[in-house]
């Protein structure tokens, strides 16, 4: 609902900035795609991957393979210093083809703060949104503890192991 509301309030402002330039003669920006901004989609790769907050930041578009499904997250922007594979899950898959621009380049930045120039921080604009939400004790860094791995390797305990663990 917050992420909703933020896209909202963008667009309506975007709206009256293009009635502003259309009343000046001025050519009107582009019209925003699925996605008002950068937060939403980082939000929902984080929730539905793991990724810690500075992991995105780093993607660049060939480490993600849509294709099968999984993301590359380089060593240079993984908290343990090793580069690692995550397996997306569908909506993952959904968020990353509606934010893929078209013809973009292979080492062009999923998350560019301007071209080709990293974003350095999420940190203000996750707190808005965490405010707007009205979540007082979370952050962002906290989703990985929330989601189970997606990835053939991982395997549910079965009751059975379980039982004989507790002997």
């Amino acid at each position: 609902m917050a992420l909703e509301a933020r896209a909202g309030r963008r667009r309506e402002t975007q709206e009256r900035f293009n009635a502003w330039r259309r009343a000046r003669g001025y050519a009107e920006l582009r019209a925003l795609g699925r996605f008002a901004d950068h937060l939403t989609p980082i939000v929902l790769l984080a929730m539905n991957t793991g990724c810690r907050r500075h992991e995105p930041l780093g993607l660049a578009w060939r480490d993600v393979d849509l294709g099968a499904a999984r993301l590359t997250v380089r060593a240079a922007f993984a908290k343990s210093g090793l580069s690692r594979v995550i397996q997306l899950n569908a909506e993952a898959v959904r968020v990353l083809r509606a934010w893929q621009p078209e013809g973009h380049s292979p080492d062009a930045l999923v998350f560019p703060a301007s071209e080709d120039v990293p974003m350095k921080k999420l940190r203000t604009s996750f707190i808005s949104l965490r405010r707007a939400a009205k979540i007082r004790e979370f952050r962002f860094h906290e989703w990985p503890s929330l989601r189970e791995p997606a990835g053939p390797a991982w395997r549910r305990p079965q009751p059975r192991a379980c039982a004989a663990r507790a002997r």
